[in-house]
Order: structure tokens, then sequence, then C-alpha cells
């Protein structure tokens, strides 16, 4: 999947060959596997936020 999370996309590449192994012309495959899918997507779930702790001194007028 392209992220862990916040919906990413998952793809592979469909190669169609004859029983003999013989490379087909991308056109024939379109027609006869047209319903392949090569994308999908993927980690629908929400990225949840980072919490970053943010502290705050305050020093009192005499420097203490």
């Amino acid at each position: 999947c392209s992220v862990t999370c916040d919906t990413g996309v998952q793809s592979r590449t469909a190669f169609c060959a004859t029983s003999d192994g013989t490379s087909e012309s991308v056109e024939i495959c379109r027609l006869l596997f047209s319903s392949v899918v090569t994308e999908r997507t993927c980690n629908p779930v929400p990225c949840q936020g980072t919490v970053v702790d943010t502290f705050f001194y305050q020093t009192s007028p005499n420097g203490a």
C-alpha cells in the first residue's frame, strides 16, 4: 500500500500471455480481460495525530 493510513493505493502489474508463454498484445488483453483489477484502495483508517508535549516556564521578575 502506498501509505500506512488515510487511504492509499495498492497496485499490481497484469501480464497477458498465451498458454505457451508468448506475450499477447495489449489490445487483445484489454478485450479479453477488461475486468482485471490492477489498482485498489487500501488502509482506509484515519491517521492518528501526533501528540507533542509542550512545557512553558515562567520566571519571576527577580530571576528565581
